[in-house]
């Protein structure tokens, strides 16, 4: 006797027609304007994470996880869309300093610098703490605070 599974693959960019794209053109004139936002430094990894963002590579991403998808990804090693959930190993997040945190407000935007320059920007959905032992636990499945990945 023989038994088959089917198995359902995640749909190609969540479900969505096309990928998420927020890249915007490098209009310098509208850099002014960008520069007068609370500020949000940003290292180079977190950097190249906003770009697949913002280009559809991590879609159906449309910016750093909310505090629900945060948890769902540390309990259950996936994000839910549209009643369903699709394998997700890491949270996506941008770290801010508790300066920036404070400054950020929901539903507003904030300007993202890195080496002295404002780079783009991003409208803020959640600011939440997080639990660095709970998050190396989960994610390196560890709960050495001396592993590698826990440098964050």
């Amino acid at each position: 006797m023989t038994t088959s599974t089917q198995a359902t693959l995640a749909p190609v960019h969540g479900g969505l027609a096309r990928p998420v794209n927020r890249i915007e053109p490098r209009d310098r004139a509208n850099f002014p304007a960008l520069r007068k936002l609370p500020k949000v430094h940003v290292e180079e990894v977190d950097r190249t994470t906003l770009y697949r963002i913002a280009d559809g590579t991590l879609s159906p991403l449309s910016g750093p996880m909310v505090r629900a998808d945060y948890d769902s990804v540390l309990q259950h090693g996936a994000i839910e869309r549209n009643g369903q959930r699709w394998a997700w190993g890491i949270p996506i997040v941008l770290p801010v300093t508790d300066a920036e945190a404070a400054a950020a407000q929901v539903g507003k935007e904030v300007g993202l610098w890195a080496d002295g320059e404002v780079f783009g920007r991003l409208v803020v959905r959640d600011v939440y703490d997080w639990d660095k032992a709970a998050f190396v636990k989960s994610v390196y499945g560890t709960e050495r605070l001396d592993h590698p990945g826990a440098r964050l």
